[in-house]
């Protein structure tokens, strides 16, 4: 029989059947923990909160759009409605609620699992009164602390060209008088009036001039005159040496840490006490002039950003956290694992992980020391290396000042070394508790 549709005001129209308007449900788990046991443990310089949690219920949170206006529970035995949206499980299974919407019931599926687990977390709580790597830390909170976020604006080391950047955000704990990088070049770093220090694998040439800015804001070029990459015991450390055309004057060149095994009794960095970066991140923060597309945008460039420092004694490798020797920046592994509870956890986000390009930037130490030309003390730690060989400079003192005084020119009669803090004079290192 023939169906006949009139027009005008008073048409009827039929809706079909349309499948964006069935109902959907959505099932989000969730995790309630019960049991364990929570222990405060002060390990040489670091205080660690650890949680070992025995138990633990994978749960579900039930949505639905549109919104569920009733339900019934078609596994009781498996899983709790009592508080819904909160389906908790009570035994392993495949849980089954039946849902009401306003356009029709429909059926969810939940995986319930009351597994018994043994799993923790950790966190430092505090570092220990008279440590450096309390000292450190402080002066590290003093400089970002002051900013809300990552910016490029107080983050880039340079304004313009070579011209460093007044609102850099370190630069009252970190001197970038004795280093350089000219355009998009090697960066380099002063280790005495002649000297300059630089990852083999990355070196500048010979005849290359670079230029060093002084706290006044003067410059002064110098003539990269000859370049030693492979002697004297340097051959698998990528630590590249070069000499200059004359001494670079009004700058303070970059003192070192002493050896490994007296920095080792300063720094014990007790966060590695298993080895697990996993169970407690890694040591303490420096800084690092990275070389990159930085935070905020803009054009490949210098900024300065933090790195953790896991050890003295060899690599500022990026391959890991967690080598058997190095000097090395902190990886995601570590850095996910600081909670709103770890001290660190206000600058976590300064850093990104390095990346091609980086090779050679300097890494620093705050001291909070002023020098003679009344510049921040900064310790130089080495350079970034992506060959996977050391580039502490603490590890290769000796090696180091037989370089410099190996490649000098014949009528320099210096005698040149690195300049390290003097272990029996300083107060400011006396100061710290030995481990």
């Amino acid at each position: 029989m023939p169906i006949t549709i009139n027009g005008g005001s008073t048409t009827t129209y039929w809706e079909g059947w349309d499948s964006f308007q069935n109902p959907v449900a959505t099932a989000t788990p969730f995790t309630t923990t019960s049991g364990g046991t929570t222990t405060t443990s002060t390990i040489k310089d670091v205080t660690k909160v650890e949680t070992t949690t025995l138990n633990a219920v994978v749960n579900n949170t039930v949505t639905a759009v549109p919104p569920v206006t009733g339900f019934t529970n078609l596994t009781p035995t498996i899983c709790n409605t009592a508080n819904f949206p909160n389906v908790v499980s009570l035994q392993d299974g495949a849980g089954k609620v039946n849902l009401t919407t306003a356009n029709g019931d429909l059926q969810i599926a939940l995986v319930c699992n009351t597994d018994v687990v043994s799993f923790g977390n950790a966190y430092v709580s505090a570092y220990t009164n008279g440590s450096l790597t309390k000292a450190i830390n402080t002066l590290v909170l003093s400089a970002v602390g002051a900013n809300p976020a990552p910016s490029a604006s107080f983050m880039n080391v340079f304004s313009v060209g070579n011209t460093l950047n007044t609102n850099l955000y370190t630069k009252n704990i970190i001197d970038l008088s004795p280093w350089t990088q000219n355009g998009y070049g090697p960066s380099c770093a002063l280790i005495s009036p002649r000297h300059i220090t630089f990852a083999t694998h990355t070196s500048p040439q010979v005849n290359s001039q670079i230029t060093f800015t002084r706290a006044d804001g003067s410059t002064t070029t110098k003539t990269i005159t000859v370049v030693a990459r492979n002697i004297n015991g340097l051959v698998n450390s990528d630590v590249g040496i070069g000499y200059l055309d004359s001494a670079v004057t009004g700058i303070t060149p970059y003192s070192v840490l002493p050896s490994n095994a007296t920095t080792a009794t300063k720094i014990p960095l007790a966060s590695q006490d298993t080895g697990a970066y996993s169970i407690l991140p890694l040591g303490i923060y420096g800084f690092t002039a990275k070389q990159r597309y930085p935070f905020g945008g803009g054009d490949y460039i210098r900024q300065m950003q933090l790195g953790i420092i896991s050890n003295i004694s060899g690599s500022l490798g990026p391959t890991d956290c967690n080598g058997a020797a190095g000097v090395r920046t902190q990886q995601n592994s570590a850095i996910t694992a600081i909670t709103v509870n770890d001290l660190r956890y206000p600058y976590k986000n300064w850093f990104t992980l390095v990346a091609n390009g980086d090779s050679g930037s300097a890494t620093f130490l705050p001291t909070g020391l002023t020098t003679a030309t009344g510049t921040p003390l900064t310790l130089l730690l080495g350079n970034q290396s992506t060959a996977g060989t050391a580039t502490s400079l603490s590890y290769y003192i000796t090696e180091i000042n037989t370089a410099m005084n190996a490649i000098k020119s014949v009528g320099d009669a210096t005698v040149y070394a690195l300049d390290q803090i003097n272990v029996s004079q300083s107060a400011w290192w006396n100061s710290f508790t030995s481990y």
